[in-house]
């Protein structure tokens, strides 16, 4: 077989999801035709598929050599994120988006290298062109809103959530995720009342974390890189709160009574910890730091 027949014999073996034979035969034709670019890309794909970026990215490098397109500098934007390469991922994201500034995914994918980079403000902006590019577009909205509440954008937040919900009124996590940005901004009350009817009235409620379970199994690798990398930044947001809590408790435990200040940054970390479970998926936990919250809110209030 010639390096064409080789190619369309390994591409039936990945589609029938025999990647390992698929491997040997896109090798076999480079052996013949070692200039044969879709036979490269299609090995840094299946590399790709396998998490294999070591190996993914000197096929899509030797792609890259001989042609320049939005696809091969998406893969290698993919691909160095993978590595945690953040600079060369955004070189790659930007270089695609240059040839093609309608690729919303290459617009999702570069804001959260800039998350990852720490430059939230540049995170924002490629999620709001995504937004633009399809405003119901759900990877970019569950972006932007964890975006804007680390920054402490709240009402801003939910003017996305408000949006957004104009055109799926039905989507339970990003009502949730509303809940929580009210509680934020103070509003107790309704945000209370909204979790609660939530997680009465919506049996097949669909958790933030069950999307980052499917997202992991999905075919579309930059959605899955996405949502795992949203579920890193939780654990960690959550743990350092977490830690913080842990140190209040023990002082209180001694015998230390909080001042009005602290008792106000109690509630705070709190609320911040409650919204951080919505966006992993927990409610039940959110709704106990809620409450716990509330409680320290009014005992400010009263010693004020």
């Amino acid at each position: 077989m010639n390096e064409k027949q080789l190619y369309n014999e390994a591409l039936k073996r990945e589609k029938s999801g025999k990647l390992d034979d698929a491997i040997a035969l896109y090798k076999k034709s480079l052996q013949q035709n070692p200039g044969f670019r879709p036979a490269l890309m299609n090995l840094g794909g299946v590399y790709g598929k396998l998490r294999r970026p070591a190996d993914s990215i000197p096929y899509y490098e030797a792609a890259l050599k001989l042609g320049v397109d939005e696809a091969v500098h998406f893969n290698l934007g993919s691909e160095y994120y993978q590595s945690k390469n953040y600079e060369t991922a955004s070189a790659h994201l930007i270089a695609c988006l240059k040839i093609n500034p309608r690729f919303l995914r290459a617009h999702i994918l570069l804001a959260y290298v800039y998350e990852a980079r720490s430059l939230p403000e540049k995170a924002e902006v490629y999620f709001r062109n995504a937004l633009k590019l399809q405003p119901g577009s759900r990877i970019a909205v569950l972006g932007l809103l964890l975006n804007l509440s680390e920054r402490a954008k709240y009402s801003e937040a939910l003017g996305i959530c408000d949006q957004f919900l104009k055109q799926a009124p039905g989507d339970e996590t990003v009502l949730g995720l509303r809940a929580g940005l009210l509680m934020e901004t103070g509003d107790y009350q309704t945000s209370t009342e909204e979790l609660q009817r939530l997680s009465k009235e919506s049996p097949g409620y669909a958790s933030f974390g069950d999307h980052v379970q499917k997202a992991r199994q999905s075919s579309d690798e930059e959605s899955r890189v996405f949502f795992e990398g949203v579920r890193n930044r939780i654990q960690d947001r959550s743990k350092t709160l977490r830690q913080k809590i842990e140190e209040r408790k023990r002082a209180r435990a001694a015998g230390k009574k909080l001042d009005t200040a602290e008792l106000k940054d109690d509630a705070k970390d709190m609320m911040d910890l409650s919204l951080m479970y919505l966006f992993s998926g927990e409610s039940e936990k959110a709704m106990q730091f809620l409450v716990q919250a509330k409680k320290l809110k009014d005992r400010s209030t009263g010693d004020s």
